[in-house]
């Protein structure tokens, strides 16, 4: 049970495989967002509290985020070659990625598969 003031994160940390199909199954018919980033790696940091706020923002959709030390073989399945890689899956399949940071990227992502910022900061 959680305590007053405690707060789900808006973007999940996913630790292993099993957690992933969790995630996607969990999901159901709701967009999910992958990160793929890693630890040491400097444009990932400085771009968290940006996916932060893109979580509230896109609030329909599922934000996960994946270390891909951790996840090589989902990591290699997905082609990632540069951090941070995010993938757009829906229904469990995956529909679309981008890579890098650049501003629009992620929003032109998402809005090319039928999903809006409603949350906070939204236009919706």
């Amino acid at each position: 049970m959680s305590q007053a003031g405690d707060t789900v994160p808006l973007v999940e940390e996913i630790t292993d495989q099993t957690g992933m199909y969790t995630a996607l199954a969990q999901a159901k018919s709701r967009p999910l967002l992958a990160c793929f980033s890693a630890s040491w790696c400097q444009p990932c940091r400085a771009f968290a509290p940006k996916l932060e706020r893109l979580a509230k923002q896109y609030c329909q959709v599922v934000f996960v985020k994946l270390d891909v030390d951790k996840m090589k073989d989902l990591a290699n399945q997905h082609g990632v070659e540069v951090l941070p890689t995010f993938v757009l899956f829906k229904n469990g399949y995956r529909v679309g990625s981008v890579s890098g940071t650049v501003d629009g990227k992620i929003e032109a992502l998402l809005s090319s598969h039928g999903t809006y910022p409603i949350g906070p900061g939204g236009s919706g």
